[in-house]
């Protein structure tokens, strides 16, 4: 297996060290807790249902809220998330935290409760929470961290830290900066995606686009396990409602082309040349490079061949920049999903699952499947 390092690393710290770093990190930050507050972080692993169970959207959910910590428990908890992610990933999600004050702003300062939630605001830095599933340790535990645009779940499991799904977004998307300047949420992962685009030719770009129009989200939603045939949810009231396909020209006909089937749609990666392969490969470790680097070095095998050969890069929408997009990389045990489709193509959705082996159920590196 080819050795994979976040760039800045040496790439010499490895999985059970790392796991012996979250543990100990999770361990003091539980150990800051009230009694009352641990009651609420620590949840049962052997709950199915809620460990499962995850959000991208400002929905209320168990666990610890940021608004109820003090300082010091708050910076152990993003001491606990430092682990796990690579600084790419960390100041990823700090911005995303930070940006609840912007789209407080841009929204008008709406007075709306989170979720429902008596004394809370729907844009806040405080409504992220935190919740732990187990007892952290060398056995198998748990834990996560969800909000508006951030939904991580760490599981770890014979002696592997499975991250999937991992959930980032961004918005706005794009920010105005003072003298000209534009802050770009994502900017990695749209731009390394357009690259492969630009680089197929006329026949593989046909191949490639499945889609005229984009879909309001990412398919496969926040669906506890990979569903084939899934689309998004039709209708509704939300911002990736009726009044989005209505916008996009959406319809049935277009849902059929982007659903998701067990045998992934547009070009494979063996249909493309050395060098499409290699900005293939580069779309995938921007995903990959959030996270921890042995935390991706895990994953590695994605690229061996036989793997990547089967992988395929589907796009939806126009291939030009501002407009709305979406696109898909679909492997055995890979699936990437990217969406730009909501508030005119400034809000993106994103999201890394392993369609069988999603929340620690079957890592890549598995002894039965490396041999």
């Amino acid at each position: 297996m080819t050795e994979w390092a976040e760039p800045g690393t040496a790439g010499d710290v490895g999985i059970a060290a790392l796991i012996s770093r979250m543990s100990e990190a999770a361990t003091a930050f539980l150990s800051l807790l009230s009694d009352e507050q641990r009651s609420a972080t620590m949840l049962d692993f052997a709950d199915e249902g809620e460990r499962r169970r995850w959000f991208y959207t400002p929905t209320a959910r168990p666990g610890l809220a940021l608004l109820d910590m003090t300082p010091e428990q708050s910076q152990a908890l993003f001491k606990m998330l430092a682990v796990g992610l690579s600084e790419y990933g960390y100041g990823h999600v700090c911005m995303v935290i930070g940006m609840e004050h912007v789209l407080d702003y841009r929204y008008g300062f709406p007075a709306r409760a989170y979720g429902g939630t008596p004394g809370t605001r729907i844009r806040h830095p405080g409504n992220y929470r935190v919740a732990v599933f187990g007892v952290p340790g060398p056995h198998a535990w748990s834990w996560r961290i969800g909000g508006h645009h951030v939904a991580l779940q760490f599981t770890v499991r014979g002696g592997e830290i499975s991250v999937t799904p991992a959930f980032f977004g961004g918005e706005p998307a794009r920010a105005e900066m003072a003298g000209g300047a534009v802050l770009r949420m994502m900017a990695g992962e749209e731009d390394t995606a357009r690259a492969l685009m630009a680089s197929l030719d006329g026949e593989q770009r046909r191949v490639a686009t499945i889609c005229p129009v984009p879909p309001t989200d990412i398919v496969q939603e926040n669906a506890p396990t990979v569903g084939i045939g899934a689309i998004p949810t039709i209708g509704g009231e939300g911002p990736g409602g009726q009044v989005l396909r209505d916008y996009l020209r959406l319809t049935r006909e277009h849902d059929e082309m982007y659903r998701y089937t067990a045998a992934p749609k547009g070009l494979t990666a063996a249909g493309m040349s050395s060098r499409q392969r290699q900005r293939l490969v580069h779309v995938i470790r921007t995903y990959f490079s959030h996270l921890a680097a042995p935390i991706g070095a895990q994953y590695e095998h994605v690229f061996d061949s036989t793997s990547l050969n089967g992988t395929a890069f589907a796009w939806a929408g126009p291939a030009e920049p501002g407009a709305a997009h979406y696109y898909r990389i679909q492997g055995e045990r890979l699936l990437i999903e990217y969406n730009c489709a909501q508030n005119g193509a400034n809000h993106k959705h994103s999201v890394w699952r392993d369609p069988t082996g999603d929340f620690g159920d079957a890592l890549y590196t598995s002894r039965e499947t490396m041999c």
